[in-house]
């Protein structure tokens, strides 16, 4: 079975690491949840909730993670159980995160003490509280990640810069639709009338959601800028794409008279100075100038 658990004097933390049909068997006979929230376990991705029960609150949160490989976010979802003195986190996914707070706890005592002496709702609190701190991690990465494609574009590679952009725009959408949900989560964990969470721990959900609000500021500031580099990035595709056309319109239209010249002496029929090379070579030279001449005036009026 997949669970470790810490237990203190008022309070025990079950983590499941893998809900397998042991640790299903388990929650049913020791806790008796009911069928519905054990079905939002089963399942898939869950949507964000809160539900209230008889004794306990059940809720679905995600986590981002940062997949460096792939270059996007992952959404980690994770469950929880929260009774009078125990708390029951499920992961859908392997979560680093919280297996290192486990850790923490398991190994030093202070830590242990600070997160669960205080019952389960401080207890609840002070998890989501350092496990959301994730999204500062992952806001910080899209920063930089941000100007790297900002210099990119300056940098004359317009092209290469696209799939940053799509890349840029999916990972703060992900975001926004990853935390939108959640705010209402812990709003709701704010005004929540259950017995074994005091009154003082609102204030302390209210941090959460203060949180939350600087997170979604970041986010749009991020989108913001994603578009405004989008735009730039259009921009200098059309304006270099006009530079290159223009130069091959200015040679095409240089080189028209020699053109021209050289199809005329083509024909096969007699033509004025004819028998005259120096005089053909002449007129060539003289065309060349001229060519030569155009593309300097439109380099010194900065044309091409």
């Amino acid at each position: 079975m997949a669970v470790k658990s810490i237990k203190t004097k008022n309070l025990v933390w079950h983590n499941v690491l893998e809900l397998d049909s042991d640790s299903l068997q388990w929650l049913k006979k020791e806790f008796n949840f009911h069928s519905l929230a054990i079905k939002d376990c089963q399942g898939d991705l869950q949507h964000p909730k809160v539900d209230y029960y008889k004794g306990y609150v059940f809720l679905v949160v995600h986590f981002p993670e940062i997949d460096h490989k792939n270059n996007i976010i992952r959404t980690l979802e994770v469950d929880i159980f929260v009774g009078k003195n125990f708390v029951i986190t499920i992961q859908k996914q392997k979560n680093k995160s919280l297996n290192n707070i486990f850790y923490r706890l398991t190994t030093n005592i202070y830590a242990r003490n600070y997160f669960m002496s205080e019952g389960s709702a401080f207890f609840l609190y002070r998890i989501l509280d350092e496990m959301y701190r994730k999204f500062s991690t992952v806001t910080r990465y899209v920063y930089a990640k941000i100007d790297e494609t900002e210099r990119q574009i300056f940098g004359d590679e317009t092209t290469a810069s696209i799939k940053r952009l799509a890349d840029l725009r999916r990972m703060v959408l992900k975001l926004r639709l990853m935390l939108d949900p959640q705010k209402v989560v812990i709003s709701s964990l704010q005004r929540a009338k259950v017995d074994f969470f005091p009154s003082e721990v609102e204030l302390y959900f209210e941090d959460i959601s203060d949180f939350f609000e600087k997170i979604w500021a970041i986010l749009e500031n991020q989108k913001d800028l994603v578009d405004g580099l989008y735009d730039t990035n259009e921009s200098m595709l059309s304006y270099r794409m006009n530079r290159v056309i223009q130069v091959l319109t200015i040679f095409s239209v240089a080189m028209l008279p020699l053109t021209l010249l050289t199809g005329f002496y083509g024909m096969n029929i007699p033509l004025p100075w004819a028998n005259h090379p120096l005089v053909v070579y002449s007129i060539f030279i003289l065309l060349i100038l001229a060519i030569i001449g155009v593309i300097v005036y439109y380099r010194r009026r900065n044309i091409i």
